[in-house]
């Protein structure tokens, strides 16, 4: 199992203090993606200039000439870069750093599990999320869930939705409940934002209704991409058809993950856009409990 992020959060990512476990690979390709390093499978490296020290190890032991000294800070050309990660091994400040690191179920159940007593303390748990956490299920990841449930850890999971339903229904057992993403209700418009269409996870959101396990509908609001009234007002007809619907979660855009796509040397391509004001989103709260949905602004 290849992770590459674990935090503590509170409120965002269901009840109580959660350990928030990303894992790497996502089906989807959203514009607005906070997370770039999550896309990928593969181990990224990741370059921070503020904490260089310009000492130069990482540029006398890179094999293919990708580092170079800057203005300041190490500098990487990434199109000659074969990611062997030699600079990363004498980069004593971490100013370069692989990321991603790959897991045995018992090992990750074990650093999980040393946030018990947050757990305990708030009415805790694990959140998995990626990434998508349902992209890769196999015998490994049905035991990581076995494990942290017979040691009566809440997990709850982050989805997008968009993976085979086997997957989902393998670890159904052992699972709380689900954050799952509706991005935009229109298929056309979803292919064209995220580069898959929103058919399977519609379909495998229904299907989890009739299992019964609890689910949050989390939407972000992006201007102009996903936060017409329209696209709330048709999300809302579809989940009023869902007994398994405990709220929508409206989540406003952020631009935090810029400095996310510096340090893998790509840019967000959403750069200029701005977050929705607390008017416009209580706004959007009332209507959507106008429409029979229980709301949270997140």
């Amino acid at each position: 199992m290849r992770v590459f992020e674990i935090s503590r959060m509170t409120n965002r990512n269901g009840p109580g203090i959660r350990t928030l476990v990303h894992f790497k690979g996502c089906p989807l390709r959203c514009v607005w993606c906070s997370t770039p390093e999550s896309q990928d499978t593969a181990f990224e490296l990741r370059r921070i200039p503020e904490r260089c020290i310009g000492c130069g190890a990482c540029v006398s032991v890179c094999p293919s000439g990708a580092v170079s000294p800057g203005d300041g800070a190490s500098e990487v050309d990434r199109s000659l870069c074969t990611r062997c990660f030699a600079c990363t091994e004498v980069c004593a400040p971490k100013a370069l750093t692989v990321i991603g690191a790959d897991w045995t179920p018992e090992a990750l159940a074990a650093e999980i599990l040393k946030d018990r007593i947050f757990f305990d303390y708030s009415g805790g748990g694990v959140t998995f999320s990626g990434g998508e956490p349902l992209m890769h299920v196999d015998d490994g990841m049905e035991e990581l869930y076995r494990l942290l449930k017979e040691a009566g850890v809440s997990i709850g999971v982050d989805t997008t939705g968009f993976v085979p339903w086997a997957s989902v229904e393998r670890l159904l057992p052992f699972i709380d409940f689900f954050l799952w993403d509706l991005k935009v209700m229109d298929p056309v418009r979803h292919r064209e934002l995220t580069g898959v269409g929103n058919e399977l996870i519609l379909e495998n959101l229904a299907r989890v209704d009739a299992y019964g396990t609890k689910v949050f509908i989390r939407c972000v609001q992006v201007p102009g991409m996903t936060d017409g009234d329209e696209n709330l007002t048709a999300t809302c007809g579809f989940l009023r058809g869902l007994s398994c619907v405990q709220e929508l979660d409206l989540i406003n855009f952020h631009n935090l993950g810029a400095s996310r796509y510096r340090s893998v040397g790509r840019v967000s391509p959403v750069l200029d856009l701005e977050p929705l004001g607390a008017d416009e989103l209580e706004r959007k709260r009332e209507l959507v409990e106008r429409l029979g949905i229980r709301c949270r602004i997140v």
